[in-house]
């Protein structure tokens, strides 16, 4: 009885949830200044994307990189006209006039269409690569290589913290080789989830670890890495890849957890989550406190030379708004789960700067050095006022659908998008291939989706494509070996299969 009641209540909450874009589309669209046609089309497209990631399983990298997006683009537009709630980041030359807006909202349509439309031809895709499931025996070797993983990543973790060889907003204390520091890297990022998750799965999968430990030991290093790189971001990252296994019902995921086992979960990730946020809050405080200008007295316009220029409009003051307690919990809430996304701000810097778009400015960002730093080609064009500090650099970041659209074409934003999305989609399906490891899927899915939609600099993310596979390889070999320590006399069988 219990069992049927729950499971009313889900599809109760899966409806309402289904329903609920549509709804705040159309009470949001009351207040929109500009074509209220575009903002309905723009709505329902946002709509059909969250039923269709609700009604069709088609990868990690999807799931992710379309919700990070509905998150970092629609939902800020119906939080700014439902609740008033502005743009933390800068927006340029974008003066809130309905044309501006109905310009903005041309541009997310042509991505949010084309976003769809490679989504749903994708399917077609992994029904053909779809690969039968796998029994799995692991290596006598493989608890001791997860426990030695686990110690060797927590090592790193406290040397990236101590050098800053990759801390968010500060420059590294030391200087080491390029190939070296990339190395670090993307395994201080991404390289010790991936490693971490391939393990755990590997012995959840063979009945010798229980699967609440994928949660403990990713909420764990979430938390370490989110103190390491001064990122609030990377523990809800991290933590989100074992959940999703979960509501994904992938074996051995899904079993019923007990009612005990759910409260030592979620109350181990909230506990770890909430350490993390005062701790990088502190951080940030007492680096700040610090920082020195490079040179002091000097205003943003003065070290912006060059073609593009900044652009300041001016805003009456208004006084003091007086903030109820829902609506500064709101504030709160969309400060620290909508508006980290990225998306909307730089789609509305992007779309006013007519004048300086074209295909010149768009190679010219292709292959822009990340070193230019405060003097970046967005930096300018989205009116950044952060300074030029001493060991710190504060940048703010276009996405994906602004970055392409430099280029001030929308043939241009539907192809690279497709490029973005079909480059995740393939890569994730590369590791299953070779891995044949969900936890590795959901990794690989959400660091890509996650890179791709903060999108700055093309160059950085083809370094970490690059170490990417390599690191797949790495992993390949891996398993290779434990399945050769287990079957000897069985050399000449595949990579790619695991089995006892």
């Amino acid at each position: 009885m219990n069992y049927l009641l729950n499971l009313n209540a889900s599809h109760l909450f899966t409806r309402f949830f289904l329903i609920l874009p549509p709804i705040l589309t159309v009470l949001a669209s009351v207040f929109y200044t500009g074509s209220k046609v575009l903002f309905i089309i723009y709505g329902l497209l946002a709509s059909v994307m969250v039923f269709s990631l609700y009604k069709k399983r088609n990868g990690y990298f999807s799931l992710f990189f379309l919700s990070f997006l509905i998150l970092g683009c629609w939902l800020k537009v119906i939080l700014h006209f439902l609740f008033y709630i502005n743009f933390i980041e800068p927006t340029g030359q974008f003066n809130y006039s309905p044309s501006k807006w109905n310009a903005a909202l041309l541009i997310l349509i042509a991505a949010f269409a084309t976003l769809l439309a490679c989504f749903w031809l994708s399917t077609l895709f992994t029904k053909k690569i779809r690969l039968p499931s796998q029994s799995f025996k692991s290596s006598s070797y493989l608890l001791p290589l997860l426990i030695l993983s686990f110690a060797s990543a927590a090592a790193l973790l406290f040397f990236n913290y101590y050098f800053s060889i990759l801390k968010i907003g500060t420059e590294p204390l030391i200087k080491l080789p390029s190939p070296l520091y990339m190395i670090i890297a993307f395994m201080v990022a991404w390289g010790n989830a991936i490693l971490i998750s391939a393990l755990a799965f590997w012995l959840i999968k063979d009945g010798k670890l229980k699967p609440c430990w994928m949660f403990y030991l990713l909420s764990l290093l979430g938390a370490l890495t989110s103190i390491s790189m001064c990122s609030r971001v990377q523990i809800i990252l991290y933590t989100a890849v074992p959940f999703i296994l979960y509501f994904y019902k992938v074996s051995p995921f899904d079993r019923r957890f007990t009612k005990n086992e759910w409260i030592k979960m979620v109350f181990i990730a909230a506990a770890l989550f909430l350490a993390t946020l005062l701790f990088v809050f502190t951080e940030r405080y007492h680096n700040f406190l610090h920082a020195q200008l490079k040179e002091p007295g000097a205003k943003p316009a003065q070290t912006i030379p060059n073609k593009i220029r900044p652009s300041y409009i001016k805003i009456k003051y208004v006084g003091r708004v007086k903030q109820t307690f829902w609506t500064h919990s709101l504030y709160q809430f969309n400060k620290l789960i909508v508006n980290r996304w990225i998306g909307l701000e730089g789609v509305l810097a992007v779309s006013s700067a007519t004048n300086q778009l074209g295909m010149n400015l768009f190679r010219t960002a292709l292959f822009e050095n990340p070193a230019r730093g405060n003097d970046a080609i967005y930096q300018k064009m989205s009116n950044s006022s952060y300074q030029k500090y001493k060991n710190f650099v504060f940048m703010t970041i276009p996405g994906p659908i602004a970055f392409f659209y430099y280029s001030g074409s929308l043939l241009m934003v539907a192809l690279g998008l497709a490029l973005l999305y079909f480059t995740g989609y393939f890569l994730e399906h590369l590791a299953n291939i070779f891995l044949r490891n969900e936890g590795v899927n959901a990794a690989i899915g959400v660091a890509l989706a996650y890179l791709f939609v903060q999108l700055n600099f093309p160059v950085t993310l083809a370094y970490f494509i690059i170490e990417l596979v390599v690191f797949l390889g790495g992993l390949a070999l891996l398993k290779f070996l434990l399945h050769r320590q287990l079957h000897p006399q069985r050399l000449t069988q595949p990579i790619g299969n695991f089995q006892s």
